[in-house]
């Protein structure tokens, strides 16, 4: 499996938001994406360049969903996206997938200018 681990910072105020990102390299790796998992931590989350769509087919937790454009801004958020749902975003360039929740809690919302540090 090829991933790239990332931290999302939000580049507004330096606060990390989320430390243990995963990047899937690979059409294998971005189609299995979450799906088997049944535990996401606070901290973690699935980064998918390149990308203005994602399902929840086969998944079995509900995700917070945050769209974000080329300039590294929040597009839109999506709190609590239930299994065998869809969302899509046509300004979009990369979607981040975090556990339920934290859209709320990190105060994350649409304008937001994120920043991406590969680890």
């Amino acid at each position: 499996m090829s991933y790239r681990k990332f931290s999302i910072i939000n580049k507004e105020n330096n606060l990390v938001l989320f430390n243990d990102v995963l990047a899937p390299d690979g059409f294998i790796n971005r189609a299995r994406g979450l799906l088997g998992r049944t535990v996401l931590s606070e901290e973690q989350g699935m980064l998918f360049f390149n990308c203005n769509a994602i399902h929840m087919f086969g998944m079995k937790l509900p995700l917070d969903i945050i769209f974000i454009n080329r300039y590294h801004r929040v597009e839109k958020c999506i709190a609590s996206l239930e299994p065998w749902r869809f969302a899509v975003c046509g300004n979009a360039k990369i979607t981040l997938e975090v556990c339920e929740g934290s859209v709320k809690r990190m105060g994350i919302q649409k304008g937001m200018n994120l920043e991406f540090m590969c680890l």
